[in-house]
């Protein structure tokens, strides 16, 4: 499989929110950054490796609502694939919406 149908297979996993088949995809030194602090959001920090992902990745499907996940390519080479994924997410407590765009 190349890296596009990788990546692509990985998003089609967390759309219906299953985490152990995305993770299928990872690398097991993965590292997810979320960026935006622990004044805006509560799971914000650094996560390493496949077993911290998966605990972040049960505590968002937890606590949040999706109300927007719109996944593109936008391009790749090689083993480099460039996404862009938007989003809006509901807490489930508050009712907190978060909404935005991110690219790796």
């Amino acid at each position: 499989m190349d890296s596009r149908s990788v990546i692509a297979s990985f998003f089609a996993c967390w759309r219906v929110q299953d985490l152990e088949m995305a993770l299928v995809h990872a690398h097991p030194d993965l590292v997810y950054v979320i960026h935006n602090g622990p004044d805006a959001s509560p799971l914000a920090g650094v996560y390493c490796g496949i077993d911290r992902v998966r605990e972040l990745g049960y505590s968002v499907l937890a606590q949040f609502d999706y109300t927007r996940y719109e996944p593109t390519i936008v391009g790749a080479d090689g083993d480099i694939v460039r996404v862009q994924v938007v989003f809006g997410l509901r807490h489930r407590g508050s009712g907190h919406v978060i909404e935005g765009s991110q690219r790796s």
